[in-house]
């Protein structure tokens, strides 16, 4: 079995409440694998729109551009969302050499998820 890497995901969005579009964050708590690197997924219209947002594991809240305000046909749809959070460690992982098997569980060593249901 893998290893585990523990992580709670409190900020914004709270569950079942609106995402301002920009705003993602999570907090680790003790215990676990370090982290190498969190994935956030984010999908409406059903899953037919998705942002992968990726970040460094040390990375613990950030700010995404809001694409929405540009125009309506970029960015998530309005309505429903869900949002997948994923924390992850990687044997020999190197941010600057990173792949696409890196953003998946078929490439982690050890990892934690979260989902979260809001609007938008």
């Amino acid at each position: 079995m893998p290893g585990v890497t523990t992580f709670q995901a409190t900020r914004p969005p709270a569950p079942n409440s609106a995402w301002d579009g920009v705003s993602l964050a999570s907090t680790r708590v003790a215990g676990g694998a370090a982290v190498d690197v969190v994935v956030y997924d984010i999908e409406s219209a059903g899953g037919l729109v998705a942002w992968k947002v990726v970040t460094p594991g040390t990375t613990q809240s950030l700010t995404v551009p809001d694409l929405g305000s540009l125009s309506a046909d970029l960015g998530p749809s309005r309505g429903a969302l869900t949002i997948s959070v994923s924390a992850a460690r990687i044997d020999g992982f190197s941010y600057g050499s990173l792949t696409y098997r890196d953003l998946s569980t078929n490439g982690w060593t050890a990892y934690a998820q979260d989902v979260f249901f809001a609007s938008y």
